[in-house]
């Protein structure tokens, strides 16, 4: 005969005790709130289409890589500054909780400094 496990008890001043035979969440994969997330795959959505747009060339040998890494520097740059008029045209606040519009512009300035990093070292 099988005996069912025994209830685990905890002191009120304690935590809970867990059984570690019952599978915990994990808040860390949904720490990020829908805003944030939503603004993540604007930012990844923007930065693939300027990719496609400035590599595309590349691909028919139209243009070399070197240029292309370059324009995409600059249309990065161009980028950061469309989030940041954005931000203050709707009253965003810098150090807000999730992510927003200031958070968007400087991924678009670190992408711009890595596109420009490597139009330099494909010289």
């Amino acid at each position: 005969m099988v005996r069912p496990a025994p209830a685990l008890r905890s002191h009120p001043d304690r935590a809970p005790v867990t059984d570690a035979r019952q599978p915990t969440a994990r808040p860390a994969a949904n720490a990020i709130d829908a805003a944030s997330r939503d603004r993540a795959v604007w930012f990844v959505a923007r930065l693939g289409g300027l990719g496609a747009l400035t590599f595309g060339p590349c691909l028919t040998g139209a243009q070399p890589v070197r240029d292309a890494a370059a324009l995409l520097s600059l249309a990065c740059g161009m980028g950061a500054f469309v989030s940041v008029a954005f931000a203050r045209l709707r009253g965003e606040p810098p150090w807000q909780g999730s992510l927003n519009g200031w958070d968007e512009a400087l991924a678009f300035i670190a992408a711009s400094r890595l596109a420009h990093f490597a139009s330099c070292c494909l010289a």
